[in-house]
C-alpha cells in the first residue's frame, strides 16, 4: 500500500467512525497490542475522558488530544516548546475530576504541520517545568544534572489525578531504519544510493512501522500508570528512579536499533 492509497484509508475510516486521526491510532495500538479490553466513555453532562481500559489487574481512563493547528508563518518570531503542550495537558487534566481512584493518562499526538516538539524533555518540561541543566563551574560532564524549572502544570500538589502523558506515533522510527539499510546497503553495492531508492526504503519502513508510545510519567500521581503496561518492542518510557529522571524502559526492538545505530 502506497502512502497516498494509506493517507486516504485513515481519512475514510475518521469520518466513519467519527474519530479524530489521534483516537484512531490509539485504538490501533490497543489493539495490535493485546489491550483489547477498551471502550469509548459516553459523554454525559460532565465532561469526560474518552476512553477506559481494563489489563490484567487495573482499568485506567485516557483523554486523547490532537495538535491541529496551523504551521509556523515565515519572518522572524519565537517559538515556545511548552506552551501548545500545556494547554492539551490542562484540558485533558479537567477530564479526569471523576476518576481520581484509577490511573489517568493524557495521550498526545499530531497530524498536521503545527510546530510542536513531542520529545521526552519537551514533554516533561511542559509537565514539571521548563527542562534545563545545571553546570557546576570547573566540573566534570558527569557532574551535569538536568533540572525542572518553572511554568509546570505538575507537581506534588497540581494535577497529581494525571499518572502520566503518552505520546502515540506511527512512523516515527522509519528514518532512523531507513539510515540504518542505506548503509548496509551501500556497502553491500559498492555505490551511493540514489534519492528514488532512498525514498522508497523510508515509504517502506513507514508503512510497515506498527503504532508504538512515549510514556512519561508524572512522579507526583497519586495513583501511577502501572509499569508493566505499554511495554512494546518500540515503545519506551521515561520517570523517576535511583539515578533521577530519564529512561526507565526501552522496547527490544528500538534497543536493537540504537545499537544498528552505533555500528
Amino acid at each position: 500500500m502506497d502512502g497516498r492509497s494509506e493517507t486516504a484509508r485513515v481519512k475514510e475510516l475518521v469520518q466513519k467512525q467519527g474519530l479524530t486521526e489521534s483516537e484512531l491510532l490509539f485504538q490501533g495500538y490497543l489493539t495490535e497490542h493485546g489491550y483489547t479490553d477498551f471502550w469509548r466513555i459516553p459523554e454525559g453532562t460532565e465532561r469526560q475522558p474518552d476512553y477506559g481500559v481494563r489489563h490484567q489487574d487495573a482499568e485506567a481512563v485516557f483523554e486523547v488530544k490532537e495538535f491541529d493547528g496551523d504551521p509556523p508563518t515565515m519572518g522572524a518570531g519565537t517559538f515556545d516548546a511548552y506552551g501548545p503542550i500545556r494547554r492539551k495537558l490542562t484540558k485533558a487534566a479537567a477530564k479526569f475530576r471523576r476518576y481520581r481512584d484509577r490511573p489517568c493518562v493524557a495521550v498526545l499526538s499530531s497530524f498536521s504541520a503545527q510546530m510542536v516538539m513531542l520529545d521526552w524533555k519537551s514533554i516533561a518540561g511542559a509537565m514539571f517545568g521548563d527542562f534545563g541543566f545545571t553546570i557546576p563551574l570547573g566540573g566534570q560532564p558527569s557532574a551535569i544534572t538536568p533540572f525542572f524549572g518553572r511554568d509546570g502544570k505538575m507537581n506534588r500538589n497540581v494535577n497529581t489525578t494525571v499518572s502520566a502523558t503518552i505520546v502515540v506515533r506511527k512512523g516515527a522510527f522509519a528514518g532512523r531504519k531507513m539510515m540504518v539499510e542505506a548503509k548496509r546497503t551501500e556497502l553491500a553495492l559498492g555505490r551511493r544510493l540514489l534519492a528514488e531508492e532512498t525514498g522508497d526504503l523510508l515509504q517502506r519502513f513507514r508503512s510497515e512501522e506498527r503504532p508504538s508510545v512515549m510514556i512519561v510519567e508524572n512522579e507526583h500521581a497519586r495513583i501511577p500508570l502501572p509499569r508493566h503496561w505499554f511495554c512494546g518492542p518500540y515503545d519506551e518510557r521515561f520517570g523517576l528512579d535511583d539515578r533521577g529522571f530519564g529512561s526507565i524502559f526501552v522496547g527490544s526492538e528500538l534497543e536493537a536499533l540504537e545499537q544498528q545505530e552505533k555500528e
